[in-house]
């Protein structure tokens, strides 16, 4: 018995929380469609309703079919819109970013971990934020889902976000998504950047570890990436932030008690010396004997401070 593909109009579904994704080929759709049954049910990951035929209406004759599939709408902007011309700088502050990183490594631990699905894609544009302030992931076209060879199709994407691996045509591994993930959020950070924001140094060293040339050097998994993530909440707040050096109050003391001891035994040598070229002024107000003393005095109020403020 053959099964008949579902039709769907664009006005079918304009009103629902769904969308239909158009493709060129009907095995482009039904390999993507193999790649999000995989991923169902994975919170924060686009999910498949159905495959099926777009009827694309055409002016003075008959429709158009094209392979379809319907998905779940997310309601938000692209994170590339977020970081565009009208960019909210409260999207780049520290904890924002920081809640990016961690809920793009929970879904994309999930996704290629537990459901063996490398996304293979992951750019600004197929991440969703939400209006409710989560992320989602979308656009699985590129994704490779367990033994699946890899192909032309798999070569899709923007490559400022791919690997050196993959740029130079090798294989497709979860790495390769570890050094996207990098490459996104050190973009992001770079637009906060502009707007006035620092970012903890410990994140800075996790983003450049996902940024390895050599794979082998990048993090092994993406819930290794989380651990280190979930880390910087313990450390951040005590760490400075590349170029801003937090001066605690004891320290800023510490600075001043040394200025003041440096400035007072500068002043007690310039005095000595001064005086010390001046024997008839010295000799009128204090007999010549303590003149030496003096300058042994001085040298001595230097040599304490520097031991007491420097040792």
């Amino acid at each position: 018995m053959r099964v008949l593909p579902t039709y769907w109009t664009r006005g079918s579904f304009a009103t629902s929380d769904s969308w239909v994704k158009v493709f060129r080929t009907t095995a482009d759709r039904d390999r993507e469609a193999a790649a999000l049954r995989r991923i169902a049910g994975v919170p924060g990951v686009v999910q498949l309703k159905a495959a099926g035929i777009l009827l694309a209406e055409r002016e003075g004759g008959a429709p158009v079919e094209k392979p379809a599939l319907m998905l779940t709408l997310f309601k938000g902007v692209t994170l590339l819109d977020a970081m565009g011309p009208a960019a909210v700088r409260e999207r780049f502050q520290s904890e924002a970013v920081l809640a990016l990183a961690k809920g793009l490594c929970t879904i994309l631990s999930e996704v290629e971990e537990g459901r063996e699905v490398i996304h293979n894609d992951i750019q600004p544009k197929n991440i969703i934020v939400q209006t409710d302030g989560g992320y989602a992931l979308i656009d699985f076209g590129a994704s490779l889902s367990g033994d699946e060879a890899p192909s032309e199709a798999h070569l899709a994407g923007v490559q400022g976000y791919w690997s050196r691996e993959k740029r130079e045509g090798g294989e497709i591994t979860q790495q390769g998504d570890i050094y996207s993930f990098g490459r996104i959020l050190r973009v992001y950070m770079d637009r906060g950047r502009e707007l006035g924001e620092r970012y903890p140094a410990q994140l800075e060293r996790i983003i450049d570890r996902c940024l390895q040339e050599d794979r082998t050097e990048r993090y092994a998994s993406f819930t290794e990436v989380s651990a280190d993530l979930e880390g910087i909440g313990r450390k951040s707040k005590s760490e400075p932030s590349p170029g801003r050096e937090v001066v605690s109050l004891g320290a800023l003391l510490t600075i001043l008690g040394k200025s003041l001891s440096i400035a007072t035994a500068v002043f007690f040598l310039f005095v000595a010396t001064y005086l010390s070229f001046r024997p008839d002024s010295w000799e009128i107000r204090v007999p010549l004997g303590p003149k030496a003393n003096l300058i042994e005095d001085c040298r001595l109020i230097i040599s304490d401070a520097h031991e007491y403020w420097f040792k």
